[in-house]
């Protein structure tokens, strides 16, 4: 029988071990490879867990000091057990069920492999709760040192930022606009222009709401993704794979964004969701999750969401749909609103939010530049705009289904600024970053020799504009475009800084890859290929491999 002594001890390495795994080495370990998911540091909200910690610990350790001996000792070997299988499973069975972006996510497994993977856990349990009754001292030591190696590996992404925390900030100046001037850059993420135009069709009174606009149908990106596509927006300077990636950003974001050049013309310049959380020296960022939660609300949700991937993590196969959940997850929902806690769904309410509250009250001109994530998939909207928490199956329909509904947001949001009186006012950019990787440019024209109909529908993002004081219905412009033009266009109308753009230029660059989440902390992407765009988009004819061999996609 283990002594009373030897079960405490047991049980308290258990609790140890078992705080270290699920509240610090897997949240590092999963937070430091999708660092821009997340609005706080790590470090930050490990310290969120500390009452966590001595809760698990308290569980574990309480019944081996009050339970009687016989009954502590085998609750002390059942901790051990179960400790000794949250280390190993959760370092060593890593399943790959793909990203969380609704197109290749899925946590079916056959249910031959669930039990298959049952039995093993059992016999490991099994094994480690006989291991505890014979040697339970020296269980509870290794349980320790497996304790310090899981902090140990958790360090390095512990201590790469410095801790952040909560405090009360005033907001309001988000949603105050000047009746007499106003820049509004509205990026809608992943909004394939040919899906744009399509979502138009569907719901014509969003066409009818953009009022003075002029929309360039023939639009090049840069890239294929958010990443190599902001520093472009922000400035007009374009990757040319010389650079590293943190200096481009430094370059192109934190000195070269046109939001500085507004705020030295006496602008109050504001962007909000900036990617890296890189944002212009000169300019104020805000995340959707601290105007809608409020900075506590947002740190606490944050914490819950990494808490629940850990969860999801540490569950056998049998149990990870239930953590899963449908997409509501378990965790989250306890402390925050189910209906914000998903990016497309939190950026509807706040096109909702800034409907009701924006005004005409800056003294000052504005510059704001709304990163929105409406129209980025996974796809949660349904048919009535509502958010659904489980990903609807991938297609071009419900895809256009989320786009419209998120312009249908956006028209309530323009609405209020005609009813505020500062819509003519306002020079408004609507654009994207890039098209959909995985869904055809339905203006496709061959022979497809070098470019696909995907590769140019994610190489098309939509780009429409709206100078002050325009008016009539949308036109639609035959020029050759550029994401890379949005800083110049904005000089051009408000006369208030110098970048130039390249209007209908004949050539374009559009650099393509395959993204991997790792890409966010490399120096340089790699295995990229540089097309050069020499005409109409959509036309097979006018693309041409830059460097490398002729790539296929």
């Amino acid at each position: 029988m283990i002594s009373r002594s030897s079960a405490v001890l047991l049980a308290a390495a258990a609790g140890i071990l078992a705080c270290a795994v699920f509240f610090v080495s897997i949240p590092a370990e999963i937070h430091s490879g999708n660092a821009g998911e997340f609005a706080w540091p790590v470090n930050s909200l490990v310290w969120l867990y500390r009452y966590g910690m001595a809760a698990l610990i308290a569980l574990t350790l309480l019944p081996a000091l009050v339970l009687p001996v016989r009954a502590a000792g085998l609750w002390a070997c059942l901790m051990g057990a179960l400790a000794a299988y949250a280390w190993a499973y959760g370092n060593f069975v890593v399943y790959d069920f793909g990203l969380l972006d609704g197109q290749n996510f899925s946590l079916q497994v056959a249910p031959w492999k669930k039990a298959l993977e049952g039995a093993f856990i059992l016999l490991f349990l099994a094994g480690a709760f006989a291991f505890a009754r014979a040697r339970p001292r020296i269980l509870a030591g290794g349980l320790l040192v497996l304790t310090l190696g899981s902090l140990a590996t958790a360090w390095p992404a512990l201590t790469a930022q410095a801790p952040r925390f909560p405090k009360q900030e005033d907001f309001s100046a988000f949603y105050e606009f000047s009746p007499e001037k106003n820049t509004l850059v509205i990026l809608m993420d992943a909004m394939q222009s040919d899906l744009f135009e399509e979502s138009l069709k569907t719901a014509p009174e969003v066409e009818a709401a953009l009022d003075g606009f002029t929309y360039y149908p023939d639009t090049a990106g840069v890239a294929p993704t958010t990443f190599l596509s902001i520093p472009a927006i922000h400035s007009g300077i374009e990757y040319d794979k010389t650079i590293s990636m943190p200096e481009y950003y430094r370059v192109a974001v934190q000195e070269g964004s046109v939001f500085n050049r507004l705020a030295e013309r006496g602008y109050r310049s504001t962007v909000l969701n900036p990617i890296r959380r890189i944002c212009p020296a000169k300019a104020r960022c805000v995340t959707d999750s601290n105007l809608l939660l409020g900075e506590r609300s947002s740190y606490v949700e944050s914490g819950a969401q990494l808490l629940d991937l850990g969860l999801l993590r540490l569950a056998p196969l049998a149990v990870k749909e239930a953590v899963y959940n449908k997409g509501q997850w378990r965790i989250a929902p306890a402390v925050s609103d189910v209906n914000l806690s998903q990016h497309a769904a939190r950026s509807n309410a706040l096109l909702a939010d800034l409907s009701r509250k924006a005004k005409p009250t800056s003294p000052a001109p504005t510059a704001k530049f709304l990163h929105l994530f409406n129209t980025h998939g996974p796809i949660v909207i349904d048919e009535r705009c509502a958010y659904v928490g489980e990903t609807i199956a991938y297609s071009r329909a419900s895809y256009r289904t989320q786009i419209v509904c998120g312009l249908k947001a956006l028209s309530g949001f323009l609405a209020a600024l005609k009813r505020e009186g500062v819509y003519d006012a306002t020079t408004i950019v609507l654009i994207a970053d890039h098209g959909i990787n995985r869904i055809r440019n339905s203006r496709a024209e061959g022979p497809f020799d070098v470019a696909t109909p995907i590769l140019m529908g994610k190489a098309n993002p939509t780009f429409a504009f709206k100078p002050a004081g325009a008016k009539g219905p949308m036109q639609r412009s035959g020029e050759h475009n550029s994401i890379a033009n949005v800083a110049g266009f904005i000089c051009a109308a408000t006369g208030d800084c110098a970048i130039p753009a390249s209007r209908n230029r004949a050539s374009r660059i559009f650099h393509d890859y395959r993204w991997k989440a790792e890409y966010w902390y490399l120096d340089k992407v790699p295995g990229i290929t540089t097309y050069d765009i020499g005409g109409t988009l959509w036309q097979g004819a006018s693309w041409h491999v830059l460097d490398g061999s002729k790539t296929v996609n």
